[in-house]
């Protein structure tokens, strides 16, 4: 973060393997992880990512987005959307 203050954090995405998760990562003093939410699209096998998070951050605190997949070929198309309120 740039300047202390209240930021909110909008992911959005999907997968057509097995649905490799997504975290927001938020470093603050200490590392904590956030599981994004998905929900499966009947009947196919795409899996789709969204959640909206809100963080009071201080200035140089970190917000990343971490997928980790042991498939070779998943494939996670998605966006972060970050501003301060």
């Amino acid at each position: 973060a740039p300047v202390a203050g209240v930021y909110s954090f909008t992911v959005t995405g999907s997968s057509t393997l097995s649905g490799a998760p997504l975290k927001l990562r938020v470093t603050s003093g200490t590392t904590t992880t956030f599981t994004i939410k998905r929900t499966q699209a009947f009947p196919n096998t795409m899996l789709n990512y969204f959640d909206s998070n809100v963080f009071k951050l201080n200035a140089g605190d970190a917000v990343d987005l971490v997928i980790t997949s042991s498939i070779i070929g998943e494939n996670v198309e998605g966006i972060l959307f970050g501003s301060k309120l």
